[in-house]
């Protein structure tokens, strides 16, 4: 219940006298000084027009007739609670139709219907440090800068036009290994966002690789001597799909990775050889050194060295022990006990014997072979003519 008092100004001047009158309001405006509140404001804050989210032409004075009659209800003291309540309905009806007559903006999120992602690497499939990786992608509309993220990165994709954008990151070496995850999420210009993509369209990816490989690398399996330039190596490694090689400068032009490689030593001489490689793999991470063996390369060959002469005549029933010989190994080894003897030598049957002596060093270097000539001869006769019989 609400109470009002109404001032009577007097008819006449100076008598000094006046009246008042008092009255009882029974009806309840608190509701609709509430909704007279409200449609006003969306009155004053609409604009007229043609554009999306504009009002039609003309609507702001028909809401704005409805909002002054409703005051008029709120202001009057003689209104009852059914006229009150009659212009609350008759304002939310105003304010609905006002609404109806707002023009459709577009409330239909964007689409990504073109998404992919690729590396400069030389196998677009695969990035190391310091790759550009590129993602593509095409929305249905026009759309604002989309916030996209590459690695975990926050980059600004480009707008190439027609609805087609993309973005680059450059990788360093703390990134984490493994599939390069991105993201991408759209807005279009009526402000409707799309749902996050993390997917390519055509299940293209991008692997982040930043370990060069490793391996072992081995010289005539693992001999320490060869007498030959020409080596066979024996390689090993878990990654690799390249490989090269250097004796000590320049490496060789990459090669498919195998597992068994011919190649030939440092021409400059017998000596401690080393052949160094280095391994890449499919993402182009390099052995940043040369993993190396070493062998011996000896070229030269022992030299054997007789004990006694070289030819020696002896007689059916004599004894022979042969002198033997010496050898030696680039003129300081001493390889003697490992010489090879073949000795056919027998003293009971009248013929020319050949003894040979053949050795070889580490390297395999086999000297020249030397002989000695054993003639065993038949017993001389005997002379009898100096004996005398009677």
């Amino acid at each position: 219940i609400q109470i009002y008092v109404e001032a009577q100004v007097p008819s006449t001047v100076g008598g000094g006298s006046y009246s008042t009158s008092y009255g009882i309001r029974t009806g309840d405006t608190t509701t609709l000084a509430s909704t007279i509140t409200s449609a006003q404001t969306k009155h004053d804050g609409a604009t007229e027009g043609t554009v999306p989210g504009q009002y039609a032409v003309g609507s702001k004075a028909t809401l704005l007739a409805a909002i002054t009659s409703a005051i008029s209800v709120r202001d009057s003291s003689s209104s009852t609670q059914s006229q009150i309540d009659s212009a609350v309905t008759t304002l939310n009806t105003a304010v609905t139709t006002f609404e109806s007559g707002k023009v459709p903006g577009d409330e239909t999120p964007p689409t990504l219907s073109v998404v992919s992602i690729s590396s400069n690497n030389s196998s677009p499939t695969k990035a190391k440090v310091g790759d550009i990786i590129t993602l593509n992608f095409t929305s249905n509309e026009t759309i604002q800068t989309p916030v996209v993220t590459i690695a975990g990165h926050s980059v600004t994709p480009t707008d190439n036009g027609s609805n087609s954008w993309s973005a680059t990151y450059t990788t360093i070496g703390t990134d984490t290994e493994g599939a390069v995850s991105f993201a991408i999420t759209p807005t279009d210009t009526s402000n409707n966002a799309g749902t996050q993509v993390t997917a390519t369209t055509d299940s293209s990816s991008v692997v982040f690789d930043k370990t060069a490989p490793t391996g072992t690398i081995s010289i005539n399996s693992d001999a320490l001597y060869t007498n030959s330039e020409t080596v066979i190596l024996t390689l090993s490694s878990t990654d690799a799909t390249q490989m090269q090689f250097s004796n000590g400068g320049t490496y060789s032009v990459l090669e498919t990775y195998s597992t068994t490689k011919s190649w030939g030593l440092s021409s400059s001489g017998d000596g401690e050889k080393t052949v160094r490689v280095k391994f890449v793999d499919a993402a182009g991470n390099e052995t940043a050194t040369g993993i190396a063996a070493t062998i011996t390369l000896d070229t030269i060959k022992p030299v054997i060295t007789l004990t006694g002469n070289s030819e020696i005549t002896i007689y059916v029933g004599d004894s022979y022990t042969d002198a033997g010989a010496t050898a030696l190994d680039n003129g300081v080894t001493d390889l003697t006990s490992s010489i090879v003897t073949v000795n056919p030598v027998n003293t009971s049957s009248a013929s020319t014997y050949t003894v040979t002596y053949n050795v070889s060093d580490v390297a395999g270097n086999a000297a020249d072979q030397v002989i000695r000539t054993v003639t065993v001869a038949a017993s001389p006769a005997k002379d009898i003519t100096a004996f005398s019989f009677v």
